[in-house]
């Protein structure tokens, strides 16, 4: 009897649990795009046969995942795949276009605050390091630490916004990412 009557308490508190306790989502799944900066040889105006260096964006679409394992931790991967070519030029001064590779990432994020927005909606920014890695340059893939902060606005739907930045080390290629994602 005593038996019957834990189980009976115990199944009326998990019940309870299960009522009061709203469940948060714990995947999130975002499409995007990256502006990536990377130097570009180009040759000098006016000047034959010299060249100057310069900054041009490269386009690529950004794909990225996360699982939550707290409200503030979680697990995330990327995968960004350039959309365009780099400009160089070899000993010879003869332009040519150089392939970008496409590049994988794995790591953890972190989100310092979640702030209610008109209680439609938490902004949270987050902050990550992923190790990345090329998977499909021509010469060598290399592997590299990966930094990246964006400012993400979810709505009570798990619809989210998202617009930060990242720096890749070992690669020194900055970019600007933004997207539209969902959290379930």
């Amino acid at each position: 009897m005593m038996f019957h009557m834990w189980m009976c308490l115990l199944s009326l508190s998990f019940a309870q649990d299960a009522e009061t306790e709203a469940v948060e989502p714990k995947l999130a799944l975002s499409f995007g795009s990256s502006l990536l900066f990377v130097e570009q040889a180009f040759v000098a105006e006016g000047l034959p046969n010299q060249t100057q260096e310069r900054v041009v964006p490269v386009p690529s679409w950004l794909l990225l995942g996360e699982y939550m394992w707290t409200p503030r931790w979680s697990s995330a991967v990327m995968l960004n795949v350039p959309l365009s070519t780099v400009r160089r030029i070899d000993e010879n001064g003869d332009i040519y276009e150089q392939h970008s590779a496409a590049a994988v990432g794995l790591g953890a994020a972190f989100s310092p605050v979640n702030l209610s927005v008109f209680s439609q909606a938490t902004f949270r920014p987050q902050v990550a390091l992923l190790g990345g890695r090329t998977i499909n340059d021509l010469e060598k893939n290399v592997f590299f630490p990966l930094l990246v902060s964006r400012m993400v606005l979810v709505s009570a739907s798990g619809t989210s916004l998202y617009g930060g930045v990242a720096y890749a080390f070992q690669e020194e290629t900055f970019a600007l990412i933004y997207g539209i994602g969902h959290r379930f």
